[in-house]
């Protein structure tokens, strides 16, 4: 199971129809699967609208979102989505439905005091087989357009930057942390909402040299634990140097939260400089993909129809 972090956010939506206004069951999808929390400076956001169908050609047209700040919305493309090039996933007699949104937002003067804005996202109205159908989100979508996403903004990301490959519910993942302009010293780590960060410790990458059978040198990289991350201990990192973060990413307890949701929220590095008790933050966006193939496509139509 793979899902793409990625600072061009893609999510994807699960959204539903009220029984009673869908005849038969012939639309099904999850409004509750959706669970949105952006703090960041991008101008766009990508998501995916999957859906179920007892239709092979169930046609879908966007008409528009229902909220506030939509102001800020610049334009939306819509299109339909494949997995893997099939061109329809289906399972016992249902098919499965993605429809893919670019969503652009207006371009504002960051220099300027008004140029960060939200959009918050209550509900969206769709064309289902040329009838509309209003779908609300359980949990409102939040996008918040923030150009200091990261204090001390004097540095383009801030005295360091975090980066990731690739991410799996429940399996260790790990987060590089390079710190460029000063020595900092490491607090905390977390998610904005929706995961937990279990079992976080900071490592620090340690250059080693060794000799190979021909009796040359093999320069590499070892990682070497300095410990829990628990929001008291600090972990010092110097200039120039990269440590780090390993943690598992796990869905928080609360109620209807499965692992065939859409969650894209903020990973959160807390960190303080010598000298200076001020707790900074440091804040990149992560992104869970519930539904990535045909098999998780195949898995998630089984999982809607058996409840």
């Amino acid at each position: 199971m793979k899902k793409i972090i990625s600072i061009i956010l893609c999510f994807a939506f699960a959204l539903a129809f009220c029984a009673c206004g869908n005849t038969g069951d012939e639309v099904i999808v999850v409004s509750d699967g959706v669970k949105i929390d952006i703090d960041y400076s991008s101008e766009s956001m990508g998501f995916s609208l999957n859906m179920i169908s007892i239709s092979e050609k169930t046609e879908v047209e966007f008409v528009r979102f229902e909220g506030t700040g939509l102001e800020n919305i610049r334009d939306v493309e819509f299109k339909k989505r494949t997995f893997e090039a099939a061109d329809q996933v289906k399972k016992d007699g249902n098919y499965f439905h993605a429809y893919h949104f670019k969503v652009n937002t207006i371009l504002k003067d960051t220099s300027s005091k008004d140029g960060n804005y939200s959009v918050n996202i209550n509900s969206v109205v769709l064309k289902v087989d040329g009838k509309e159908r209003t779908v609300d989100f359980e949990f409102p979508i939040k996008y918040y357009h923030n150009k200091n996403y990261n204090d001390r903004s004097t540095y383009m990301y801030g005295p360091l930057t975090i980066s990731g490959a690739s991410l799996e519910m429940g399996q260790e993942f790990s987060f590089s942390v390079t710190n460029a302009q000063e020595d900092i010293y490491i607090k905390n780590f977390y998610f904005s909402d929706f995961l937990d960060a279990k079992n976080a410790k900071l490592c620090a990458e340690v250059e080693t040299t060794s000799s190979d059978a021909n009796g040359g040198s093999v320069n590499g990289v070892m990682t070497e634990e300095l410990g829990k991350i628990d929001g008291t201990t600090l972990y010092k990192v110097e200039a120039g140097k990269k440590s780090v973060i390993y943690c598992v990413p796990a869905l928080k307890n609360m109620e209807n939260i499965s692992k065939y949701d859409f969650i894209t929220c903020m990973a959160t590095l807390e960190y303080c400089i010598e000298g200076d008790d001020t707790v900074y933050k440091a804040k990149f966006p992560i992104n869970s993909q519930g539904i990535y193939s045909v098999e998780a496509a195949e898995a998630f139509i089984t999982y809607v129809m058996g409840n």
